[in-house]
């Protein structure tokens, strides 16, 4: 299994209009995002949820299709 990756510093803010969710990336951070785009140049990274009511970010595992499974009998039917 491949080591969790976190990202950014998060914190929450309450207004009178509702919670602001703060993201702040540093230098570090953005190394790791060039490091971990995919072939199209994306990266994709989830806000999670602590036990205690903050935020935090993890990178998502690279998304790999599974190959697609072919019809090696002959039998005429497809």
């Amino acid at each position: 299994m491949e080591k969790r990756k976190y990202i950014a510093r998060i914190d929450t803010k309450e207004t009178k209009y509702g919670e602001i969710i703060k993201v702040s990336l540093g230098p570090n951070d953005f190394k790791l995002l060039t490091d971990e785009r995919n072939e199209k140049g994306w990266v994709m990274f989830d806000l999670k949820k602590t036990k205690d009511g903050g935020y935090y970010g993890e990178i998502a595992p690279k998304f790999q299709p599974k190959a697609q499974a072919t019809n090696t009998v002959n039998d005429d039917l497809f």
